[in-house]
């Protein structure tokens, strides 16, 4: 009876959980890196993506998490986004001591290996005009 289980709880508690809108793993890769677009204005909800995404599969080993304006299939993008959206003492996360790819040559016996993730949204409350790209005209001929 699941209304009875919830009368008879000590605790309930009810939360929205959002996911990610789209993902892309790059092939090249072979699954270690794995980019998110969180599309999100959430404090913290991209960090909780990163480590989402590192429990959801041994093999991602970087993830990297961009705004709704980033193409995730286009690795200029993604790395304009975290030239310009980044400070790493803020957004880089780096989980040691993981189950990682026993195929990963880095890793230390049994697949043992460190992942790191960067949160690569514009932080949330700052005025987003701020980072949005700069378009040089083209030159007349």
């Amino acid at each position: 009876d699941v209304d009875g289980a919830f009368a008879a709880a000590e605790q309930v508690i009810e939360a929205t959980f959002r996911f990610p809108k789209y993902a892309s793993t790059p092939i090249e890769t072979y699954g270690v890196i794995a980019q998110y677009q969180a599309g999100s204005d959430t404090f913290g909800e991209a960090k909780n993506v990163l480590l989402a995404a590192f429990s959801g599969a041994n093999e991602i080993k970087r993830v990297v998490v961009v705004d709704d304006d980033i193409d995730i299939s286009d690795p200029a993008d993604v790395e304009w986004a975290i030239s310009n959206r980044v400070q790493p003492h803020r957004d880089l996360v780096v989980v040691e001591g993981a189950l990682g790819s026993a195929l990963d040559p880095s890793a230390a016996t049994g697949g043992i290996t460190s992942k790191w993730g960067i949160d690569a949204t514009i932080p949330v409350g700052e005025d987003r005009s701020r980072y949005e790209r700069l378009r040089t005209p083209k030159r007349a001929p």
